[in-house]
């Protein structure tokens, strides 16, 4: 159950937020991990490139 929440999450924030226009970055991979006691979810993004001015 929870492998599927992550890969609902994961997709949820691909086709919702634009995090290549927002970081100037290509956007390679997202890692999203709820924390049930604190309800929170840390999200780890990994990219490539250079950052852009």
């Amino acid at each position: 159950m929870k492998g599927i929440k992550r890969s609902v999450e994961k997709g949820y924030l691909y086709s919702t937020v634009d995090f290549t226009s927002i970081l100037n970055r290509k956007i390679n991979d997202i890692f999203v991990e709820w924390d049930f006691e604190i309800d929170e979810s840390p999200i780890i993004l990994i990219t490539e490139g250079e950052i852009k001015n």
